[in-house]
């Protein structure tokens, strides 16, 4: 998977596995953190965010749980892709039309297998 250039993509620390549960809860405590998180991705015009649970919808989702992903190109058809994502944390900056609970500006995206429905 190609990355697009993510000017704040080099966060501070090691990198932390955390849930995206966690980064919504206690945001405050990852801001300019390196992170790496698991989540079902969602993409398509003026969205392009992971989330917990799986889903191919994006207008079904409510996007205050999601975290807004910057920084990769949509996988296939960028819609329900279950992906690692590495890189720096935000939550002061909340995706388009600050609607997210917080951004990753990804340094590394890993597509992982799709469970059969």
């Amino acid at each position: 998977m190609s990355r697009f250039y993510c000017p704040q993509a080099q966060g501070v620390g090691p990198i932390k596995v955390v849930r995206i549960e966690e980064l919504i809860a206690n945001g405050r405590a990852y801001e300019g953190r390196n992170v790496s998180v698991t989540g079902y991705y969602n993409q398509g015009f003026e969205h392009s965010a992971l989330y917990a649970s799986p889903g191919k919808d994006q207008f079904a989702r409510t996007f205050a749980d999601g975290i807004w992903i910057d920084g990769i190109s949509a996988p296939s058809d960028g819609n329900g892709q279950h992906l690692h994502v590495t890189g720096s944390f935000s939550e002061a900056s909340k995706g388009h039309l600050s609607q997210w609970s917080g951004s990753i500006c990804a340094m590394n995206v890993v597509l992982l297998e799709q469970e059969e429905p």
